[in-house]
């Protein structure tokens, strides 16, 4: 008899443990925290603007809970005034739930424009017309590297392939402008490697050094080769025994004009 109760109360404890797992796995969850309320809208002001300009915009209201799509909406709202560049939502507790605060940082525009140190040629004024950049327009990161780009490129076409640009800003904060200076600092010109001359005909190098006026180690600004061109150019069409050597190929159909603008005249070493 009391071995059998011995095994009765083994069974009622081991469906004790069992059950204990279950119980716990079925408890109810809590229910979740209610969201604050709205006590307060705050939207920091670009500059020149009034915050009365951008409440409008705010799609969470006062006296309700704050939803997060609601803060995502006015976000968005403000976003597409254009003034902002960054838009961060900061819940501050103040007496009767939260203070919804919009901390914005303005966009810039340029509000100034100059370009300083370049040789002369090319101008001050035409790496600035070159830059694609004008006044009134939103200032960022990657219009001004498009710009210097664009600066660089036409620098090395007047032969500057060493060229350095480096941009300063000036932020006016109460007008949300910026002005931007490019200081160029224009390098060395590149030099006169050698002088050669491919195409038809023979020229020896002392006739063509003669004409082009070209010389090994000298600066070779772009005006100087274009005129080298020239006078290399007036040579050929111009000398009585250069012509038959410069009829063209038959059935190319090529003119001694397009033939010497083609022509490789210079290799550049720097």
């Amino acid at each position: 008899m009391l071995r059998g109760y011995q095994s009765f109360a083994r069974c009622v404890s081991l469906a004790w443990f069992c059950a204990v797992p279950l119980m716990a796995r079925q408890a109810p969850t809590p229910s979740p925290a209610k969201a604050p309320i709205v006590a307060g809208i705050r939207v920091q002001p670009a500059p020149t603007w009034k915050e009365s300009a951008f409440l409008p915009m705010v799609a969470q209201k006062i006296g309700q809970p704050l939803n997060r799509k609601a803060v995502e909406s006015s976000i968005q709202n403000l976003f597409s005034t254009g003034v902002f560049a960054d838009i961060t939502a900061v819940e501050r507790p103040v007496r009767g739930g939260i203070e919804l605060q919009f901390e914005t940082r303005p966009n810039y525009f340029l509000g100034g424009l100059r370009v300083k140190g370049a040789p002369g040629p090319p101008s001050n004024t035409e790496l600035l017309d070159v830059s694609g950049l004008q006044l009134g327009q939103l200032y960022d990161q990657a219009r001004q590297r498009q710009a210097l780009a664009q600066i660089e490129q036409r620098l090395a076409a007047y032969n500057y392939r060493q060229a350095r640009i480096a941009p300063e800003l000036a932020f006016r904060q109460g007008r949300a402008e910026v002005v931007l200076t490019l200081l160029i600092t224009p390098g060395p010109l590149v030099r006169v490697g050698s002088v050669g001359y491919q195409g038809q005909g023979a020229i020896s190098n002392a006739l063509l050094l003669r004409t082009t006026k070209l010389h090994g180690g000298e600066e070779l600004p772009q005006s100087r080769l274009r005129h080298a061109l020239r006078r290399l150019h007036q040579f050929t069409r111009s000398a009585a025994g250069w012509r038959r050597p410069y009829a063209s190929p038959p059935g190319t159909g090529a003119s001694p004009t397009a033939w010497i603008c083609n022509s490789r005249l210079i290799r550049d070493r720097w």
